[in-house]
């Protein structure tokens, strides 16, 4: 159904960063908390979903030149502009009703992603760099409003490594459209990127993730709460992963939408999942 395609339904697998404050606390087994998490969740989807359309909206001369975005619902003529507008205006009235039910400085941290990403749509996406760095504070961003409905920001660890990973990953993104276009005119920020300067990127900022998350199972913080010796452990499944996603971006440029190379890569599901069982293992059931 096209309208539903216009939500991007799929993109929501981003905003499962919103639990991992409560999962790296230790608090998964909170019914109470879970169900604000899962309220908060919902969400931060359908004013994701608003964004999209917003974006879409603007952007819809260069899709229609893109090989891949030409075909979304309103690109492609599936949808007008009014139901486009429609579909906007319920996802961000939802999101907003679902906000009552959420602490207050939660719902100033959804209300500072809506700007972010607006701002972003109308004028950040144009600026090489900025723009990279506009696409990993969103994330920052859902780390915060996760940690906020508990009632705390969160460790800073959690907050470096995702800040980092997802500057990582929006600068794979860029490679992968500067490589695959061959008309830049889609993105306009791409006219100020080269594939060298975009290597060179990837590699400071992949090396840094992983120093990041080595840190973090390393702090005397994190020991004294976990009590795990040999939590450092996880940072292998980090060093696999990451290099796995550069070989794949540099080699075959098949990572341009995370979501769709998270969806499909075998060897990135299986790392994930064997990384987050450790993770429970430490946190839950030892």
């Amino acid at each position: 159904m096209p309208l539903l395609q216009q939500m991007r339904i799929k993109e929501w697998i981003k905003n499962g960063f919103i639990f991992l404050p409560m999962f790296f606390a230790g608090l998964m087994k909170d019914l109470h908390l879970i169900t604000l998490m899962a309220i908060g969740f919902a969400a931060f989807c359908f004013a994701a979903s608003s964004i999209y359309c917003i974006n879409d909206l603007a952007d819809v001369e260069f899709d229609k030149e893109h090989p891949v975005k030409k075909n979304r619902p309103y690109p492609s003529g599936k949808i007008s502009t009014q139901q486009l507008v429609l579909v906007s205006a319920f996802c961000m009235a939802v999101a907003a009703v679902l906000l009552f039910f959420l602490p207050n400085e939660a719902r100033w941290v959804l209300v500072a992603y809506v700007i972010l990403q607006i701002t972003y749509t109308f004028f950040l996406k144009h600026i090489a760099v900025v723009d990279c760095v506009a696409i990993a504070m969103g994330f920052v961003f859902r780390i915060l409003f996760g940690g906020l409905i508990l009632g705390s920001p969160g460790s800073s660890w959690i907050i470096l490594v995702t800040f980092v990973l997802s500057l990582y990953l929006a600068f794979a993104k860029r490679r992968c459209e500067l490589a695959m276009l061959s008309t830049n005119h889609t993105r306009r920020s791409l006219q100020h990127y080269s594939l060298t300067f975009l290597d060179a990127a990837l590699a400071a900022t992949c090396s840094v993730t992983i120093v990041a998350y080595v840190m973090y199972t390393h702090d005397a913080e994190v020991m004294s709460r976990i009590r795990f010796h040999y939590f450092y452990l996880s940072s292998g499944f980090v060093i696999v992963g990451m290099l796995r996603h550069l070989q794949q971006t540099i080699q075959k440029g098949g990572t341009e939408s995370p979501t769709d190379y998270l969806l499909k890569d075998p060897i990135i599901i299986i790392n994930i999942l064997l990384w987050g069982a450790f993770n429970f293992y430490v946190l839950y059931l030892r």
